[in-house]
């Protein structure tokens, strides 16, 4: 598989991230926590080079919009700094329009 960063050992990209969430997530907020793990642990590889990405992480009782961020290019696993850095934010309105950018703001 050919990735957007070859020399990264980051190996998690979103959809592989929402693949372990589904299978091992009871709830939204479990599924946050499980990708922001694995994403810390294995390295997130975003899809646009340094980009960021947004998804959107909802259950029956509970909606959250979910950042992350790619290590910088010197990331190697076990080492003292995260493999992505991410943040999640529960929201409450019905509809939230959003794009892959920053929203998040505090």
């Amino acid at each position: 598989m050919k990735t957007i960063r070859p020399d990264s050992h980051a190996i998690m990209t979103s959809k592989q991230l929402e693949i372990f969430a589904l299978q091992r997530a009871k709830t939204a907020r479990d599924a946050i926590r499980i990708m922001g793990e694995l994403a810390e642990k294995y390295g997130f590889l975003g899809s646009c080079e340094n980009e960021g990405e947004s998804l959107t992480v909802t259950g029956p009782k509970e909606a959250w919009l979910l950042k992350f961020v790619p290590p910088s290019q010197q990331w190697i696993p076990g080492g003292r700094r995260p493999g992505a850095y991410w943040v999640a934010q529960k929201f409450l309105m019905m509809v939230l329009i959003t794009c892959n950018v920053a929203r998040i703001r505090k």
